[in-house]
């Protein structure tokens, strides 16, 4: 069994991240070697207002696909 924290997370999802190449390596490795990966409801909830943050505000980060191209039809839309 493993923790994953927010960071790990981010850096998992956001190709753009610098440690993106190495926690991607190091979950799949997890995964790979059938270990259950858990994550606190504070994790997931931190996470969503990082890339609330990151990409819809800043534009800032580009995430894995097929992920990127949900984000990418919604570039250019207004609030209302």
């Amino acid at each position: 069994m493993y923790y994953i924290d927010t960071s790990i997370l981010i850096s998992y999802v956001f190709a753009s991240e610098s440690a993106h190449r190495a926690f991607r390596e190091a979950l799949e490795s997890i995964a790979a070697e059938k270990h259950k990966l858990y994550a606190s409801s504070f994790t997931l909830a931190e996470m969503c207002n990082t890339i609330c943050r990151k990409i819809v505000r800043e534009r800032k980060w580009r995430l894995i696909e097929p992920l990127q191209e949900y984000v990418d039809v919604y570039r250019g839309v207004e609030e209302v």
